[in-house]
């Protein structure tokens, strides 16, 4: 079933992240109705850190296997303590120029990382992120999830 293979990939990739030290915050959510992204609707991700450094921020996409869009328009939304540090529009890209799909797939299960901010400097504090889907339907289908890594490059 659907659900038993989104828990069997939750497993997966968090086996993976507890084995990086240098990443302080993962989150996953998958409590998409009929795994449809409605238009418009806003996603929120609030981390903290602990420790002022520079920092790389991935977006984790989980799609169906062979989507078909090869693009997603987003906006993005980065707060600390409720202050816009960016606020862009970004194109997720799904697939190369070949069509082929970017994202590490097993079976029908899909997830695709791509930055979304790169060596940003961070004080302690909380942060939030917040990404909208601008899917020019009435919603997104085939979505299996929408997440947040962040992971600490290197001092300040």
């Amino acid at each position: 079933t659907i659900q038993m293979k989104k828990y069997i990939l939750v497993l997966f990739v968090l086996s993976f992240v507890s084995c990086n030290k240098n990443t302080i915050h993962d989150s996953f959510e998958s409590d998409f109705i009929l795994n449809r992204w409605i238009t418009n609707e806003e996603q929120t991700f609030e981390f903290n850190v602990l420790e002022e450094g520079v920092y790389d921020i991935d977006l984790h996409f989980g799609h169906v296997y062979d989507f078909q869009f090869a693009t997603i328009p987003l906006e993005l939304t980065f707060l600390n303590e409720d202050k816009i540090i960016n606020h862009k529009g970004i194109d997720l890209i799904i697939k190369n120029d070949k069509g082929e799909d970017l994202a590490s797939c097993l079976g029908d299960i899909c997830d695709l990382y791509q930055n979304i901010e790169k060596g940003v400097s961070m004080q302690k504090g909380t942060y939030t992120i917040k990404v909208k889907n601008k899917f020019p339907a009435s919603y997104l289908p085939n979505i299996l999830g929408l997440g947040i890594r962040v992971t600490k490059t290197g001092l300040k």
